[in-house]
């Protein structure tokens, strides 16, 4: 699919979509649109779960990382 079909179907400029191209930035506010326009916007739930730890230290390694700045 052409960039500009992309752009088309998400409603998103082709500049936005040449920028993640290039630079592999992206906003939030173009990444929704262009994933529904793919039909992948489910990557995206996958990529926000919420893992659950799998051990007791993994757990206390979350914990200590969330307070960290």
């Amino acid at each position: 699919m052409s960039r500009k079909t992309l752009a088309e179907k998400a409603g998103v400029s082709e500049a936005s979509l040449k920028r993640f191209e290039t630079t592999g930035q992206i906003s939030l506010s173009i990444l929704v649109p262009l994933l529904t326009a793919l039909d992948r916007l489910s990557d995206l739930d996958e990529l926000l779960a919420e893992k659950t730890p799998v051990s007791l230290r993994e757990l206390k390694d979350t914990k200590r990382q969330r307070g960290r700045k």
